[in-house]
């Protein structure tokens, strides 16, 4: 049963890139660590998680989980206004699962992932998928060309070092525009549907 950390960076990412918005989606919500920031932002909030534990755990902080695989999610077109999914991408043998954020999303999608090049990719077995920051820019330009979804990629610095904080700080900083220096990135995507020109493809990294 694996435990999410509430780490403050991801946090700061739910209070930027979250809407304020009727339905948000924590896809493969974990033990629901974020659903209390998540439920700051939209006036409901739904938990996908595939473990029956972390489901039990999710409904003793007061939320209703769906209990499915985040391949296939068992909802509607344009079900939420945001889609969360944090640290689950690296976990799945394919990046198809962003086609399924598109479809449940209608405007904006938040994503957190790994760096593989760094050492906690590399310490996790579970991290299945192939991919390097460069091959997954490629991707989401791509997207960007055919899905009417325009995605920016960031890093999310160090906050695991040690010192004080306004060193964290300035590593986040440091990182935000070069991703490959982060261990970890943020992937924020926009709907572009009912832009003129929207769909572009040019602000993946």
């Amino acid at each position: 049963m694996e435990m999410k950390s509430e780490e403050p960076r991801k946090l700061d990412l739910i209070r930027r890139f979250v809407p304020s918005c009727e339905n948000v989606l924590d896809l493969a919500a974990g033990d629901g660590v974020y659903l209390p920031h998540l439920a700051r932002k939209g006036k409901r909030v739904v938990a996908l998680e595939i473990s029956r534990d972390l489901c039990d755990v999710i409904k003793g902080r007061g939320f209703q989980p769906v209990m499915a695989h985040a391949w296939f999610l068992p909802f509607r077109e344009d079900a939420f206004d945001c889609v969360w999914a944090s640290e689950i991408i690296e976990h799945l043998p394919t990046l198809d699962t962003f086609g399924e954020m598109e479809r449940v999303a209608k405007g904006n999608i938040v994503v957190t992932m790994p760096n593989p090049w760094s050492p906690h990719y590399e310490r996790d077995p579970t991290h299945v998928l192939k991919y390097t920051l460069f091959s997954l820019a490629g991707f989401l330009r791509r997207r960007a060309g055919y899905s009417q979804w325009r995605y920016r990629m960031r890093g999310l610095g160090f906050y695991w070092i040690p010192g004080p904080g306004f060193f964290k700080r300035l590593t986040k900083y440091a990182t935000y525009y070069l991703p490959w220096l982060s261990p970890t990135i943020s992937i924020t995507g926009r709907s572009t549907r009912g832009i003129p020109g929207g769909a572009g493809g040019k602000d993946a990294l």
